[in-house]
C-alpha cells in the first residue's frame, strides 16, 4: 500500500495568511491608484475692480495627481468652453489661455491678463486626468471690466517735454545733440553718444599691424574726428561716425 500524505495544518494556515495579505495589498494598491487620480480645484480668482487696458492678476490653486493637466481661460462676453473641447484643444475663437500647467500635488499659480475692452468676461478653469476620459473638474467665475483709465492730461502750453539723460535744450526729448568726442577713448565716446540720444555709426580705426607698432611706441588710441559736428542737432537715434587714431598721450604737469 502507498502511504497517504496528509497536509500539515501549519502549512495550510501559513498559505492562507499569505493569500490574505496579498489580497489586502492588491486592494490597497487599487484604492491608492483611484485616490491618486483625485484632484480638486479652488478658484479661479481675479483682481478686484478690473479695468480695460490695465493688467489684472488671475490666480488658481488646488491639488492634482501626477497625470493632471490644468488649463485656465478668459472668454470675453460668453460662456466657458466645454470640457470636451478643452481636452481636444479646440476652444472658441476669442478665448485667451492664461494658465497652462502640469501640476503635481498641491499647486498655486498666478498670471497677469490685460482686458482689451470693457464688458462682461468669463474666467474658466479646468483640471483633468490625461490618462482617462473622465474625471474633469471645472470651475468658472464671471467678472465685469470697467472703462479704461483716462489718458494723462496734455502738458500746459509753453512747457517743454521731458528731456532724456545726457541731452539738453527744448528739443532734447526728441532730438540727438551730438556731443564733443575728440580726444575721447572709443568706450568713452560710445557712452556719451548713447546718453545724447544718438547711436554709434561707422568706426574707422588703424589696422592690427599699425596698432601693434603704435602701442609699442607708447601711443594711445583716441577719437580724432567725428561726423556730424559737435553740438549739432539731429533726429533721435542719429548715427555718429568716428575716426580713431593713435596719439601721444599728454603728460601731466606733476610728471615734469
Amino acid at each position: 500500500m502507498q502511504p497517504t500524505r496528509v497536509a500539515h495544518p501549519r502549512w495550510i494556515s501559513t498559505n492562507r495568511g499569505r493569500l490574505t495579505a496579498l489580497s489586502l495589498a492588491l486592494a490597497l494598491t487599487l484604492l491608492g491608484a483611484d485616490a491618486a487620480r483625485a484632484h480638486t480645484l479652488n478658484g479661479p480668482t481675479f483682481s478686484p475692480a478690473p479695468r480695460a487696458t490695465v493688467p489684472m492678476t488671475i490666480s488658481v490653486s488646488g491639488v492634482a495627481d501626477p497625470t493632471a493637466t490644468l488649463r485656465v481661460y478668459v472668454q470675453p462676453g460668453g460662456a466657458c468652453p466645454s470640457s470636451d473641447s478643452v481636452k481636444a484643444g479646440s476652444v472658441p475663437a476669442g478665448t485667451t489661455e492664461v494658465i497652462a500647467k502640469q501640476p503635481v500635488g498641491a499647486f498655486s499659480y498666478s498670471e497677469t491678463y490685460t482686458p482689451p475692452a470693457e464688458g462682461s468676461y468669463s474666467l474658466c478653469a479646468f483640471i483633468f486626468d490625461t490618462s482617462t476620459t473622465s474625471g474633469t473638474s471645472a470651475s468658472s467665475a464671471g467678472f465685469t471690466v470697467g472703462a479704461p483709465p483716462p489718458p494723462p492730461p496734455p502738458p500746459p502750453a509753453g512747457s517743454n517735454p521731458p528731456a532724456t539723460p545726457g541731452a539738453t535744450g527744448p528739443t532734447a526729448g526728441k532730438r540727438c545733440v551730438v556731443p564733443t568726442l575728440k580726444g575721447r577713448t572709443y568706450f568713452g565716446a560710445r557712452l556719451l553718444i548713447r546718453r545724447a540720444g544718438c547711436t554709434v555709426g561707422s568706426v574707422f580705426r588703424p589696422d592690427l599691424r599699425t596698432s601693434r607698432r603704435e602701442r609699442a611706441r607708447g601711443r594711445v588710441l583716441r577719437v580724432v574726428s567725428q561726423s556730424p559736428r559737435p553740438r549739432s542737432l539731429r533726429a533721435k537715434g542719429a548715427r555718429v561716425t568716428l575716426r580713431l587714431a593713435y596719439v601721444t598721450p599728454k603728460r601731466s604737469s606733476s610728471s615734469r
